[in-house]
C-alpha cells in the first residue's frame, strides 16, 4: 500500500550514510579483532585457536624456544576448569615498520588464579591476518 511504501521511504531517509573508513582505521580495527580473537580462544580454551594468533616469528621469552613455550602454554590452558579473559582499552599504534603495537589492561581470571596487568602485543600482518610477535606484560 502507499502508506507502506511512504514507512519504507522514510526509514531509508532516516539511516544515515556510512562514512567510508581510511586504510589506517580499518588496520586498527583489523588488529582489534585479532586481539580480541586471541583473548576468546585463551577464554574458551581453544588451545588451538590460542596459539594460532602467533606468528612463526614469535619470539619466546629469554631462555625458552617458540616450542617449548607453546608446549608450556597448551599444558598451561588445560589445568583451569575456567578461564575468562577481559581485554579493556585497546590503544593500537604503529611500533615500528611492519609492527603494530596493542596495548590494553588485560584482566585474567581462573577458579585458580585472578590477575590484573598491563599487557603490550606487538603484532605483523602475515596474509591477511594479524599475529603476535612478542608479548609484554607490565608497565
Amino acid at each position: 500500500t502507499a502508506a507502506e511504501l511512504k514507512a519504507a521511504d522514510i526509514a531509508l531517509l532516516e539511516k544515515k550514510p556510512v562514512p567510508p573508513v581510511d586504510a589506517a582505521t580499518l588496520q586498527k580495527q583489523q588488529i582489534n579483532a585479532a586481539v580480541q580473537s586471541w583473548a576468546t580462544a585463551w577464554s574458551q580454551k581453544d588451545v588451538d585457536n590460542y596459539l594460532a594468533a602467533y606468528s612463526t616469528h614469535f619470539r619466546a621469552p629469554v631462555g625458552k624456544t617458540a616450542a617449548g613455550w607453546a608446549a608450556e602454554r597448551r599444558a598451561r590452558l588445560s589445568v583451569p576448569k575456567s578461564i575468562s579473559v577481559s581485554l579493556g582499552d585497546i590503544k593500537v599504534s604503529e611500533a615500528s615498520a611492519g609492527l603494530m603495537q596493542a596495548q590494553f589492561q588485560q584482566r585474567y581470571q581462573s577458579d585458580l588464579l585472578s590477575d590484573v596487568t598491563d599487557k603490550t602485543l606487538l603484532l605483523e600482518k602475515s596474509g591477511e591476518r594479524w599475529l603476535i610477535v612478542e608479548e609484554r606484560a607490565g608497565s
